[in-house]
């Protein structure tokens, strides 16, 4: 038996899908406008938030510094010079070396960041294009 459709039913239908194309192109418009203003700005400061993280510019400033004062036994006699000099060279090479590490982890990050960053913009570009291509692929394989 043949149903008849309604005249409101169409007029919804028709107006749901107007609305529906007439937003497809001011959601194109932010999506290259807008939206890569703000993914840079994010990219910016999440650069920022890592190289603040791991104090990259204080601990290149601080590169040869001592890592920690030993403290000097009090039961010993006075310290002489030489035990001195091993205890600071013996100092700033853990310090060199400590903070050396810390700059390569944080340099690895910056890049990893970096990277993700990078691939994430070209693939926003690309979304506009990539989502109804895998829609009528996912349709298509139900049919």
């Amino acid at each position: 038996m043949l149903e008849v459709i309604s005249y409101e039913f169409v007029v919804t239908c028709y107006n749901v899908s107007m609305r529906l194309l007439a937003l497809f192109p001011t959601y194109i418009v932010w999506h290259y406008t807008r939206a890569i203003s703000d993914f840079k700005r994010i990219m910016a400061n999440s650069i920022w938030f890592v190289f603040s993280f791991f104090s990259m510019g204080i601990l290149l400033k601080t590169l040869i510094s001592p890592w920690r004062r030993l403290s000097k036994d009090e039961n010993l006699a006075e310290a002489t010079f030489f035990t001195n000099l091993v205890i600071n060279v013996l100092m700033r090479l853990v310090g060199l070396l400590v903070r050396s590490i810390t700059i390569i982890l944080g340099l690895f990050s910056l890049v990893s960041v970096t990277f993700i960053f990078i691939l994430g913009f070209f693939v926003w570009l690309l979304l506009p294009f990539l989502v109804p291509t895998f829609f009528l692929y996912g349709v298509g394989y139900f049919l």
